[in-house]
């Protein structure tokens, strides 16, 4: 028996589909015939593949003023771990392990390469790679989730460059650009409900620029997190709940609100939709348009989805080993790409 809501996955690994709604199968069939000719409404919306697309974004008008995001020959090396030597090597040695344990200089390994890109205010770019292309040790190094001393180059935010602030000012720089992570249910704290989950970010930058709001910091923080929990469409009946109570695709839109709720420039988005099934996905982006067109908000979109990344983007940069291959229009690179990789991805 094998679950999932991944369309290529069942085209490959199944003969047979069961298709359920509200705990009832609502079609039975063989995967060809459900895949390609689904009978019922509910199949026929399920299997659908077009999602809402963004308006069109005009490069005319950009200028240097509107850039929220920069990388400049941006690179990450990181030291190699060194091989463990066990009691029973070092009475037993061997050549080899004992020129590894007595280098003391470790090489480095290069994680990312000579990476430049400029982000909008307003646009999306989409990262699109094979695993292991970098793409998550990009993101990780724009959220300075590395050690700066292993990043070089130049990272500017909002008109600063992170890799050359001091502790006291990054941490009141890191509101302007938040992440939305892949796995929602791993990413929300489990023992905290779901108002001060969406409000713990709040607090955390209040305790920092205390405001005279003539509330109190909580209290402000409530609001705000009401504010957005309503925005992105979570019930108040739910907002008193913990995690697990919620489905996919509601703890998704939570951890959406908690990184809207900093009033962030930028976001991250990593997988977004990986974990929802196609309707929850399609729900996903549509509200993903909808707040991008009200807040203007930069979106750095990391997918494996092509329909996604041509859902959301505007623009693409196209990853292999650690390095940008190709980057470049939506339309065009979708329609012509020129690197190898691209074409590999695209086929």
């Amino acid at each position: 028996i094998y679950i999932s809501h991944d369309k290529l996955g069942l085209e490959d690994l199944t003969s047979e589909l069961l298709l359920l709604s509200h705990g009832k199968v609502v079609e039975q069939a063989a995967t060809t015939t459900m895949l390609t000719a689904p009978r019922t409404d509910y199949g026929k919306m399920f299997w659908q593949m077009n999602y809402p697309q963004k308006k069109p974004y005009n490069h005319n008008q950009l200028s240097d003023n509107s850039i929220v995001l920069s990388a400049r020959h941006l690179s990450l090396s990181l030291p190699t771990a060194k091989k463990k030597i066990f009691f029973w090597q070092k009475k037993y040695p061997q050549p080899a392990t004992i020129g590894d344990a007595t280098d003391n200089s470790a090489p480095e390994k290069k994680i990312l390469q000579d990476i430049n890109f400029f982000l909008y205010r307003g646009q999306t770019i989409g990262i699109i790679g094979q695993s292991g292309a970098g793409k998550t040790s990009l993101c990780q190094s724009l959220l300075l989730l590395y050690s700066r001393k292993y990043l070089h180059g130049e990272m500017m935010v909002a008109g600063k460059n992170w890799l050359a602030l001091s502790n006291k000012q990054l941490r009141a720089q890191r509101k302007d650009m938040q992440v939305v992570f892949q796995d929602p249910f791993s990413s929300l704290q489990p023992r905290q409900l779901i108002i001060d989950i969406v409000a713990e970010p709040v607090m955390a930058q209040q305790s920092r620029h205390q405001e005279s709001t003539g509330q109190t910091a909580k209290q402000s923080a409530i609001a705000a997190a009401a504010h957005l929990l309503q925005e992105v469409g979570i019930d108040k009946s739910l907002w008193h709940n913990y995690p697990h109570e919620l489905s996919g695709g509601q703890r998704q839109r939570v951890s959406l609100a908690r990184a809207l709720v900093v009033q962030p420039k930028i976001l991250l988005l990593d997988e977004p939709t990986s974990a929802l099934d196609k309707t929850t996905a399609r729900d996903m982006i549509e509200l993903l348009l909808a707040v991008q067109e009200k807040y203007n908000i930069a979106y750095l979109l990391v997918s494996h989805d092509i329909h996604v990344i041509r859902a959301l983007s505007d623009d693409i940069i196209v990853m292999h080993h650690g390095a940008i291959v190709e980057q470049g229009e939506k339309n065009t690179l979708l329609q012509s790409p020129r690197s190898d990789e691209a074409k590999l991805l695209l086929a």
